[in-house]
């Protein structure tokens, strides 16, 4: 129940700094997918099915707040959110450079899965173009953003795992 607050929590923080980010920083040439990040730190930490349906419902939450073609981001992040929980008791979660590997990699393959999803992106665009100006970029910034927040979010377990072992 805790660890469900904590994610509804992260989940109205990311979406607040996904809608505001342009507002605040015009001068980005892109906008981190805070949403794509939470989903894959969840599932990072607590495996398939709760990447998947963290997945399903940000993706949603995407969909209904940030328009576009409904359902893309439904399906898109539900995908991801499964394969990044494949990861999950497969490497060292203390390794503060994993996660935000994964998230390169998960972000890329996001705009893979969204391309064929929007139909009139496939034969409007040079995917070759759009991989080397947007994606690749798009990707390397959700990456550092990514090693920013996951080295917080281990800085304060560590800490508080500290202060349970000392109190016991």
């Amino acid at each position: 129940m805790k660890k469900g607050l904590y994610y509804a929590l992260f989940s109205l923080i990311a979406l607040i700094l996904q809608l505001q980010f342009k507002v605040y920083l015009p001068f980005m040439d892109y906008t981190p997918d805070f949403l794509l990040i939470l989903v894959v730190l969840i599932a990072f930490s607590s495996g398939t099915k709760a990447g998947f349906f963290s997945g399903l419902i940000l993706g949603l939450i995407q969909d209904v707040f940030l328009g576009g073609f409904f359902g893309v981001y439904t399906v898109s992040k539900a995908i991801l959110g499964l394969i990044a929980g494949l990861v999950e008791g497969k490497v060292y979660k203390q390794n503060i450079l994993i996660p935000p590997l994964v998230v390169f990699f998960i972000s890329i393959l996001q705009e893979i899965l969204i391309i064929p999803l929007i139909e009139n992106l496939i034969f409007t665009i040079n995917l070759w173009t759009l991989f080397k100006s947007y994606v690749i970029k798009f990707a390397f910034y959700n990456t550092i953003l990514t090693f920013i927040v996951y080295s917080i979010i281990y800085y304060f377990n560590l800490n508080e795992k500290n202060r349970r072992s000392y109190y016991e």
